[in-house]
């Protein structure tokens, strides 16, 4: 029986700041935030954790579940309203209303069953059968992913054939429409058309209220084609464009071959590939046959087309999750292998045996919360990328990958390979994410269990693709989703390998494993570990069952790329976490030699994504981020001591990362030291403005000229290293190598208790307001108000 510790008030009001803040960035008003509070308490020892471990994230994590189910309560509660209210709406409706809707529920099954399929088969099968987008996909044998696209389509579709119906004018029939479901309703209904599903889901929920199937339908094609009545028509354009995708039919090991048998791929790390052929895969992918294009989508490839801005603004802790990413919760992970498993799984190789000794032994890690990429980043998703940074693709993908520099046709759905570690960090720090940990991966496969597999501990050869189900090639990245992990991530094992932000070192607790090698020989398996290398994780179209294994552990150089491996993005669901983080790897200030030297725990943040999810599958087209990391907490003078020594010395106070450009003080884009320098003049100054004075009084030259001396030289040099004024208090902005790059005024600079920083915005997004305490150990310490300027607008929210 597993203990449950006894967690008591007083443990939890420890963390009362910590919960409150998570309130703030998850609910307005401070009324709302005590609510959460309180409940998150009531929860709390309810239900207390299973261990008294990392007690704040499982706080944090209580809080979010409790603004989730309000929400949803406070959902169910309107829609009954609703309801009732178009049940007890007084009156009964006009007869011309009344036969209004009738026509236009006729007019709607005609336009239904006019649809060319698979249009017609989704629609019926979703808002007549009420059947999930899975479940259609289960029936017609194609993904989710793929049936949503068809909806859109086909929503799309039935507005079109109905603005003819009404003499080409879609207000029409939209009229009619809102009769049914009143103006404000249909509003709140056009403001989230991002995708059908969501429409869908509210119209089978306004369906049980009592109105016909046909009448959903409308709700629905409102909320696709109609929900904005003020947007204009070309983004409703945009939206519906689309690429060119493919639908993986191939079943592998439907013949019931034995696990293994077929290509092998030989992935020992000594024996790696020739320049004539990449190391991980039988053959390059610009060898394997195109997958055919989805219905009427062009073959070539298409434009990426840009959506609205997704926004997120939050001062601390957001849950959101961004387009294509799963929330995998944080938990204890079970990471390697029992060293009694080697013989069996390396077949008495001792090569192989060598490389799974790395995986021992098996041990637990704990992994905060975090988000991973659905599936591994594709073809597609790789050209957004390269045409928002203007970039080329490297010599290596198109050599073995995209001929000409073009995704060859139908495989814009396959996952991106031939790019080295370089490239993956220059990517996923473009768009705001960062790799998965080794750890983090795992428990992204594997939840709280030990599992071998995503699926489970028996392997199933029809839910990955892997070596034993030729071609040798891979998959669309949302193909299998019977595979899926625990948390929905899919193919985490088979089709590509993936990089992992992990070095090739041993576990911990590692010891060389015992090996007989013959009658008379005693060996010990002692895997060549190297810092400098890195993890890739997952089995790949050539790989075994066993090297499909979760623990299987590949080790491969920053510089190796390969048809067979790929990866996926991961972010931290504190905002602006991941953008500091990758700052100070990349940037490695002076002044915060290691993360330690930052409060994690206290970053402010703004940020925005342009995600496009026409082709059917969410593509990030941009990342736009403002992020602040105070100082770590260390014991400071007072504040008058603090000014009289910031003259001489200014005080850093955090690292500010941002991708936009600053108008005020006029600096690119990039990272910077924020330091406070107090008004006055420093030491430094002082002396050399009075040598340079005593100087010029007391000597001159033959013409009479002052002397020119070493003190002016000094002075001349303090101007030169010091472009800030000297009467007033400022906030100097240093390049990462401590140079001082530009100033603003230090708006406010005061004594007072310890409290968060904060980040809020003016004059849409362009003025911005930071507020930073310098420590908490003292009772009272400096806080310090900074203003910034943008060049451009960051959109937020909140």
């Amino acid at each position: 029986m597993e203990h449950t510790p006894d967690i008591g008030i007083e443990e939890l009001l420890r963390h009362e700041a910590w919960v409150r803040r998570v309130a703030r960035g998850l609910v307005r008003g401070e009324e709302a935030v005590d609510e959460v509070v309180q409940a998150t308490w009531w929860d709390a020892l309810r239900s207390p954790p299973k261990d008294g471990r990392n007690l704040r994230g499982w706080l944090g994590t209580v809080a979010r579940n409790v603004v989730r189910r309000s929400a949803r309560k406070e959902a169910r509660r309107a829609e009954v309203e609703l309801a009732a209210g178009a049940a007890d709406d007084g009156a009964a409706p006009p007869p011309e209303t009344a036969l209004e809707r009738i026509e236009l529920q006729r007019r709607v099954a005609e336009a239904v069953l006019a649809l060319d399929e698979p249009y017609r088969s989704v629609v019926v099968l979703r808002f007549y059968e009420e059947l999930s987008p899975a479940e259609i996909g289960a029936r017609l044998g194609s993904s989710d992913a793929t049936v949503r696209t068809q909806l859109r389509r086909a929503l799309g579709k039935l507005g079109d054939r109905l603005d003819g119906v009404y003499s080409g004018t879609s207000a029409d029939w939209r009229a009619v429409a809102l009769v049914w479901i009143g103006a404000s309703t249909a509003r709140r209904v056009g403001e989230s058309t991002t995708a059908a599903t969501q429409g869908a889901a509210r119209m089978s929920r306004l369906a049980a209220a009592g109105w016909s199937t046909a009448a959903v339908v409308v709700v629905g094609v409102v909320a696709w084609v109609a929900a904005d009545l003020d947007a204009p028509m070309t983004e409703r354009a945009t939206t519906t464009r689309s690429v060119a995708t493919s639908d993986d039919t191939s079943t592998p090991d439907a013949d019931g071959r034995a696990p293994g048998d077929g290509l092998r791929a030989d992935l020992a790390p000594e024996r790696r590939a020739t320049p004539d052929a990449p190391a991980l895969a039988a053959t390059p992918t610009d060898a394997t046959p195109a997958a055919p294009p989805v219905d009427d989508a062009p073959t070539a490839p298409a434009p990426v087309p840009e959506l609205a801005v997704h926004a997120v603004f939050v001062a601390d802790t957001r849950d959101e999750d961004l387009d294509g990413m799963v929330l995998v919760p944080g938990g204890e992970t079970v990471v390697g292998t029992d060293p009694d498993d080697i013989a069996r799984l390396g077949q008495d190789s001792q090569a192989e045996m060598t490389i799974i000794a790395a995986e021992t032994p098996r041990h637990v890690v704990p992994v905060d919360t975090f988000l991973v990429d659905r599936t591994e980043v594709s073809n597609l998703q790789w050209r957004a990328y390269l045409e928002a940074t203007d970039r080329a693709p490297s010599d290596t993908l198109v050599e073995y990958g995209w001929p000409g520099g073009v995704i060859p046709a139908g495989q814009e759905h396959l996952p991106v390979t031939n790019i080295d570690l370089h490239e993956v960090e220059d990517f996923l720090a473009w768009c705001g994410k960062r790799l998965p940990t080794e750890a983090e991966w795992t428990r992204a496969a594997r939840g709280d269990d030990a599992r071998r597999w995503p699926w489970g501990d028996a392997w199933d050869s029809r839910v990955a693709k892997y070596g034993g189900a030729p071609p040798a090639m891979p998959v669309a990245v949302d193909a299998f989703p019977e595979g899926a992990g625990p948390f929905g991530a899919l193919q985490l094992v088979g089709n590509v390998f993936e990089w992992v932000d992990t070095p090739y070192v041993a576990h911990p607790g590692f010891r060389p494993v015992p090996f007989r090698a013959g009658k008379a020989r005693d060996l010990l398996l002692t895997p060549e570990f190297d810092p400098e290398r890195r993890v890739a994780k997952g089995g790949c179209f050539v790989s075994t069952r066993d090297q499909s294994r979760i623990d299987y552990r590949l080790s491969l150089a920053p510089d190796d790329s390969d048809a067979a491996l790929g990866f996926r993005g991961a972010r931290s669901p504190v905002a602006g976490r991941d953008a500091i983080v990758t700052a100070l790897r990349r940037a490695r200030p002076a002044s915060f030699p290691t993360p330690e030297f930052l409060d994690l725990d206290d970053i402010v943040a703004a940020e925005s994504w342009t995600v496009d999810d026409a082709s059917g599958l969410p593509i990030v087209t941009g990342h736009r981020a403002l992020a602040f990391a105070p100082a770590a907490r260390s014991p400071r003078p007072g504040l008058e001591r603090l000014r009289r020594a910031a003259r001489d010395t200014p005080v850093v106070l955090g690292l500010l990362t941002t991708t936009e450009a600053l108008a005020s003080p006029p600096l690119p884009a990039g990272t910077w030291v924020l330091a406070y320098r107090a008004a006055g003049r420093s030491r430094a100054r002082r002396e050399a403005e009075r040598v340079a004075a005593a100087v010029a009084a007391g000597a001159s030259d033959a013409d009479g000229s002052p002397a020119t001396s070493a003190a002016e030289r000094a002075l001349d040099a303090i101007d030169d290293r010091e472009p800030f004024p000297d009467d007033r208090d400022v906030i100097l902005f240093c390049s990462p190598s401590g140079v001082v790059a530009g100033w603003a005024p230090c708006a406010d600079v005061s004594e007072r208790p310890w409290e968060p920083a904060t980040l809020s915005a003016a004059r849409g997004g362009r003025a911005w307001r930071l507020a930073t305490s310098l420590d908490v150990v003292s009772r009272e310490v400096p806080r310090f108000v900074v203003p910034l300027e943008l060049a451009e607008g960051l959109p937020v929210d909140g």
